[in-house]
């Protein structure tokens, strides 16, 4: 059985040291295809080389060529075993990061604080359509909008997120702030991290082995703007593994890809600035590519459909009971240990309290917002009388995920005054249409009306744009992305 002259040749340039990393491309698909073979130790002395050596052979067991040294060490590390034992410890590298939720200071076990959330699968959008609104438009939120609510289809019935993992090659989960977007991308990596242990089986529903890899967009927009999504997954990797080559790197997420394993979780597209329209472009071009599945996270404001991507929008906690409650819990269990076996009763006394409270009510549909509250109900031992410490620690939240979307810190304390102006205009009966909030800023004394808008929309998340046609033409109508920042 012989081997291909090309194969051959770039077999020679390896032994020469000559070669390039296409050679080592070549290698490494013979290898796995076993089209060729490594044998090393006593194999190769019976074959008439060295312990030390690697010996390469065809399938039916005859010597294509000797190599020593480099060589033969590098070889060795292209076999699958080799692969194999690479992924094993790149899966407990990222399962022991993404076990952990960062909470100010401290790190919390994701697993007892995530709630499997559900999500609607939206229509395509055609060309020309008016935008989606960034917040689920619910007949409480049009109210406080100022907007008309109007009786429409009943929209799909919401899906938990492995069945939306099952039904769609590639999709983004689209999601208000505080909906727990980049939580639950990091709890889908962690299935798969952990799929030995059956995880995605009982968590998910999915009997998948995905290779999950999770970039943190606004980290590697400059990589894929100026390379590629490949050069980012291929330094993430190197990254993880730390004693690990670029060859190796490159060589093991082809693998994946050839296995179709490689699943690409890229967290916070909406949090990329300047690299936006690029890193959107390197992202259809990965889809486009086939070599592995990918499911995105953004916000809805400032979102731009990605080609090929099937969106899902995160439905908000809706039946106290059954979502608030456990979602509570969870977060009580591990804030204060010794509460743990109370903490069903506790969460049952917490939600309760704010039910009976309408102001309060009206944080339940939000998870960052319950975890807030849960926070200080941990501290304090009683539920948050002062609503104003909740809705200021909101604001502080959504001020560092502001700048971690390109928002200067010193921009903090004009956006503050934007804030306030823009709540006092509407607290006095002001208009929420885009002109009228545009003049509220003019009077306030405020230069670029038009960039502190975006930036309370787009970078803050404490604004929200609902678009509607009327007459032909599209109104923009805003909101506070929560109706208690408002009065706050």
């Amino acid at each position: 059985m012989s081997i291909p002259p090309e194969l051959a040749q770039a077999l020679k340039r390896i032994a020469a040291g000559t070669h390039s990393e296409a050679d080592w491309e070549a290698l490494r698909r013979a290898l796995s295809t076993g089209q060729i073979a490594i044998a090393g130790g006593e194999r190769a002395v019976a074959l008439g080389g060295s312990a030390e050596s690697a010996v390469i052979v065809t399938g039916d067991g005859n010597v294509v060529q000797v190599l020593a040294g480099p060589a033969a060490e590098a070889v060795q590390r292209l076999s699958p075993a080799f692969f194999e034992r690479l992924t094993e410890r790149y899966l407990q590298a990222v399962a022991g990061d993404w076990a952990w939720l960062p909470a100010g200071d401290a790190r919390l076990p994701l697993e007892q604080v995530f709630f499997l959330l559900q999500a609607r699968p939206q229509p395509e959008r055609r060309p020309l359509e008016t935008p989606p609104p960034d917040l689920v438009p619910t007949s409480e939120r049009l109210e406080a909008a100022g907007a008309p609510w109007r009786e429409s289809a009943p929209p799909p019935p919401p899906v938990p997120l492995g069945q939306a993992l099952r039904e769609s090659e590639h999709l983004v989960i689209l999601g208000e702030p505080g909906a727990g977007k980049s939580t639950a991308l990091q709890f889908i990596g962690l299935c798969f991290a952990r799929a030995g242990e059956k995880w995605p089986a009982d968590r998910l529903g999915l009997d998948q082995t995905w290779i999950p890899v999770l970039l943190l967009l606004p980290v590697s927009a400059a990589t894929i703007a100026g390379q590629s999504l490949w050069e980012a997954l291929r330094a993430e990797v190197r990254r993880r593994l730390q004693a690990c080559s670029d060859e190796e790197a490159q060589a093991l997420l082809r693998a994946w890809s050839e296995g179709k394993r490689l699943l690409v979780l890229l967290d916070g597209l909406d949090e990329t600035q300047a690299e936006r329209e690029a890193v959107r472009r390197g992202i259809e071009h990965f889809v486009r590519s086939g070599c592995g599945r990918a499911v995105v996270a953004s916000r809805p404001a400032g979102f731009v459909p990605l080609a090929g991507v099937k969106e899902y929008t995160l439905k908000p906690l809706e039946d106290p009971k059954k979502e608030a409650l456990p979602y509570l819990a969870g977060w009580l269990r591990v804030l204060k240990e010794e509460w743990a076996p109370q903490a069903e009763d506790r969460a049952r006394d917490l939600l309760g309290e704010m039910q009976a409270r309408p102001a309060l009510r009206r944080l339940l549909n939000n998870p960052l917002l319950l975890r807030l509250s849960a926070e200080y109900y941990a501290r304090s031992g009683r539920v948050a009388e002062n609503r104003a410490a909740l809705y200021g620690e909101w604001v502080e939240e959504a001020w560092r995920r502001a700048e971690a979307r390109g928002a200067n810190a010193d921009q903090k304390g004009t956006a503050l005054r934007a804030l306030e102006a823009l709540a006092w205009h509407r607290q006095t009966g002001g208009s929420n249409q885009e002109e009228a909030l545009l003049s509220a800023l003019g009077r306030a004394g405020l230069p670029d009306p038009e960039g502190w808008l975006r930036l309370l929309r787009e970078k803050a998340g404490l604004l929200a744009r609902f678009p509607e046609e009327r007459e032909g033409r599209v109104v923009n109508t805003y909101l506070f992305a929560h109706q208690t920042v408002q009065e706050y």
